[in-house]
């Protein structure tokens, strides 16, 4: 789809045919439906996702990425009170990011949430949710490697732009003069006589 959005306009360019914005933006908007299409199977057919039980000191590798959990404690928050624990992202050895999900019980409601913690890249976006405390220090936590996901929000801005660059042509901006309908008798309608 992206090699035929580009098809094209390069064709036209070898005809030196003029290249409007309405088809330019056309061609985009393609491109932006392919980039979309990219992430959207990358995610559903390459993110792994597992749910595992560690404790301060324990690890879990997925898509060559080492989570440690080193801690949890107590914080406490305007409306609330959690448990937030110390995940380090380590690849290759080297620290990727730190992340700090939390396990959180609101005192008005009387409910417990888990607010994930969430790495951030182009090519990746690593999650760590905290679960339900399992005993002896151990704390239930379901992990998530997801592969493209800026892909889908870049093709969405990509066809918006593309929209956007079509609907500048000049064509649709150019005022057609209303014609006025002929007034035109009935069909039915008796001749009326004329002066005698």
């Amino acid at each position: 789809m992206i090699l035929s959005s580009l098809l094209e306009p390069v064709r036209r360019l070898r005809q030196r045919q003029t290249l409007g914005a309405a088809v330019l933006g056309m061609c985009i908007a393609h491109l932006g439906v392919g980039v979309f299409a990219i992430g959207a199977s990358g995610v559903e057919s390459y993110k792994i996702e597992k749910d595992v039980a560690l404790k301060p000191g324990g690890n879990f590798t997925i898509a060559g990425y080492d989570f440690k959990f080193i801690t949890a404690g107590d914080v406490r928050g305007p409306n609330y009170d959690a448990v937030q624990a110390v995940v380090e992202v380590r690849r290759g050895g080297r620290l990727i990011t730190t992340l700090l999900p939390q396990k959180r019980h609101f005192w008005v409601q009387q409910t417990d949430n888990s607010q994930a913690a969430i790495s951030v890249g182009w090519a990746r976006d690593l999650f760590v949710a905290m679960g339900n405390p399992l005993g002896a220090d151990a704390w239930s936590m379901r992990i998530q490697y997801k592969p493209l996901v800026r892909y889908i929000w870049l093709g969405a801005i990509i066809m918006a732009f593309g929209g956007l660059l079509a609907a500048t042509d000049r064509r649709y901006r150019i005022k057609v003069p209303a014609t006025a309908p002929e007034k035109t008798a009935p069909p039915d309608a008796e001749p009326q006589p004329g002066p005698a």
